[in-house]
C-alpha cells in the first residue's frame, strides 16, 4: 500500500518527569490507493450517466412547464394519468440517473467512502428490482398481461387530456408497433372524443381513430383517413385493425436476442460499477483501518517507551540507593572491625606489636649497615661513595589515586601492613612502624599523603 506511515520514537532518559518519551507521527500519501485505470473509468462513466440524467430530467420539467403543469397540477392527477405522463417518467428517470450519476462521479474522483456505498447501494437496489420485476412479469405473465392491458385502456381515455401522451401513444401506433388500440381498434370507443355518441355535439372525430392508426399509403394523401372507421359498415383497409399488446409480444418474439443481450450488457454494467465502487470502497476502509491501526501502534510504542524509562529510571535509582545502602554498611562494618582490633590490639597484644616493632627496627639497621660502606683500593685511596637506599616513610604521589592502585604500590615497596579509613573517622592512635594508613573519600579515592605509623 502506497500510503505510509513513518513513526519516530524518541527516547528521553531525564529525572525531570515532564520530558516523557515522544511518538511523532508523519503521514504521507503520496499517490492513490486505487488503480488509475478503474478510478477514471468510473469517473467517466458517471459523469455521461451525470449528464445523461441532468438532460431527462430537465426534458421533463420543460416538458411539465410547456403542458402549464405547474399551475394545473391537480388536473394532471385526475383519473389517475399522472403514473401515464411520459414527462413525470422522465423527471423521475432523470433526478434518479442525476442523483446516482453524482455520487458515483464525486466518489470516484475523491475516493470519497459515502458516496461510494450510496452509489453502490443504489445500483444494487436497482439491479434486484428490475432482476424481481423480470422474474415477476415472467411468473404471472397472464395476470400482467390484463393488468396491462386495464392501464392501456387508462391511457387511451386519456389521449387527449395530455399533448405528451397522446404523442407517446401516436409513436406507439403509427413508428413503432403499427397498431390501433389495445387488443382491437374498437378500444378507442372508450375515448369519449372518438365514441359515436360525439355525433349529437356535432364532433368530426365521432365513429374514428386517431390518424396515427391509418397505413402510411393512405396517411401520406389524407389526414383524416381514421374517421368513421368505427361505423358498423365502415371500410378498415385504411387502419391497422391489431391491437398494440399482440404486436408488442410478436415485437419482442422477434427481437429476442437484441432485447436480451441489452438487458445482460446492461445488468454487467450495473454490477461491474457496484463492485468497482464497493472495491474502492473497500480499499479507502482498509487504508482506514492501517491509518487508525498505525496511530494505535504508535500510542502502544509511547506507553511501552514510556514504561521503559520508568523502568530504566526506576533501576538507575534502586542500583543507586543498594550500592549507598551496602557502601554505608562496609563503612560501618570495617570502622568496627578497625575500632576493635584496635582495642584488642591495645590491650591484649600490646606485647607482640612491640616485639614485632623491635625486630622491624633491628632488620631495617642491618640493611642500612650492609648497604653503606666506603671501597678503599689501597692506602692513600680516597673513599668513594656509593648509592644508598632509603626506607621511605612517605608516599605523596598517591594522593588521588584509588585504595587499591594505592595499596598496590605499597605493597611494591615492602610494606606488609595497610589500614584504609574513611576521612573524618576515628583511627587507632598509637604508632606502628610497619603500617601505612590510607584516608580516602566516599568513592575510595586516597586524599591525604599515606604514612608510616
Amino acid at each position: 500500500m502506497s500510503n505510509s506511515l513513518i513513526i519516530v520514537v524518541f527516547f528521553v532518559k531525564d529525572e525531570d518527569q515532564s520530558k516523557l518519551p515522544k511518538v511523532v507521527h508523519k503521514t504521507r500519501r503520496d499517490q492513490s490507493e486505487i488503480s488509475p485505470l478503474i478510478k477514471y473509468l468510473m469517473f467517466g462513466f458517471n459523469i455521461i450517466f451525470w449528464i445523461l440524467g441532468f438532460l431527462i430530467a430537465a426534458i421533463g420539467v420543460y416538458a411539465w412547464v410547456e403542458k402549464e403543469t405547474f399551475q394545473n397540477f391537480g388536473r394532471l392527477t385526475m383519473g389517475g394519468a399522472l403514473f401515464f405522463d411520459p414527462a413525470l417518467l422522465f423527471i423521475l428517470v432523470g433526478v434518479t440517473m442525476f442523483c446516482i450519476g453524482f455520487a458515483g462521479c464525486l466518489g470516484a474522483l475523491r475516493e470519497n467512502t459515502c458516496l461510494l456505498l450510496f452509489f453502490s447501494f443504489a445500483l444494487a437496489i436497482i439491479f434486484f428490482a428490475q432482476l424481481a420485476f423480470g422474474t415477476l412479469i415472467f411468473i404471472y405473465r397472464d395476470k400482467v398481461k390484463n393488468e396491462a392491458e386495464k392501464q392501456l385502456l387508462v391511457m387511451i381515455t386519456s389521449y387527449r387530456d395530455d399533448p405528451d401522451l397522446q404523442n407517446m401513444i401516436d409513436w406507439i401506433q403509427r413508428d413503432w408497433l403499427h397498431c390501433c388500440g389495445v387488443n382491437s381498434y374498437r378500444n378507442w370507443e372508450s375515448n369519449v372524443y372518438f365514441n359515436c355518441s360525439s355525433k349529437a355535439v356535432g364532433s368530426v372525430e365521432a365513429c374514428g381513430v386517431p390518424s396515427s392508426c391509418c397505413r402510411p399509403d393512405y396517411f401520406h394523401n389524407n389526414k383524416q383517413c381514421g374517421y368513421g372507421t368505427l361505423e358498423p359498415s365502415a371500410a378498415t383497409h385504411m387502419i391497422y385493425t391489431e391491437g398494440c399488446v399482440l404486436q408488442g409480444s410478436q415485437w419482442f418474439e422477434r427481437h429476442i436476442l437484441p432485447v436480451a443481450i441489452f438487458v445482460v450488457v446492461l445488468a454487467v454494467l450495473q454490477i461491474f460499477k457496484s463492485l468497482y465502487s464497493e472495491k474502492m470502497d473497500y480499499v479507502n476502509k482498509a487504508a482506514d483501518a492501517a491509518k487508525a491501526g498505525l496511530g494505535v501502534a504508535g500510542e502502544l510504542i509511547q506507553k511501552a517507551a514510556h514504561s521503559v524509562s520508568e523502568v530504566l529510571t526506576g533501576d538507575t535509582n534502586e542500583k543507586k540507593d543498594d550500592v549507598a545502602q551496602a557502601e554505608e554498611k562496609n563503612q560501618k562494618s570495617t570502622e568496627k572491625k578497625d575500632g576493635d582490633s584496635d582495642d584488642k590490639g591495645s590491650d591484649k597484644h600490646g606485647e607482640e606489636i612491640k616485639s614485632r616493632s623491635r625486630e622491624f627496627k633491628e632488620t631495617e639497621d642491618k640493611k642500612l649497615e650492609s648497604t653503606t660502606h666506603v671501597q678503599q683500593s689501597g692506602y692513600n685511596d680516597k673513599p668513594v661513595a656509593i648509592p644508598v637506599k632509603t626506607l621511605k616513610t612517605s608516599w605523596p604521589e598517591l594522593v588521588g589515586k584509588s585504595s587499591d592502585d594505592a595499596t598496590k604500590a605499597l605493597k611494591e615497596n615492602g610494606t606488609f601492613d595497610i589500614k584504609i579509613y574513611k576521612k573524618g573517622t576515628s583511627s587507632a592512635s598509637d604508632h606502628v612502624e610497619n603500617r601505612v594508613r590510607l584516608i580516602t573519600d566516599e568513592n575510595g579515592i586516597v586524599v591525604e599523603e599515606p604514612k608510616v605509623g
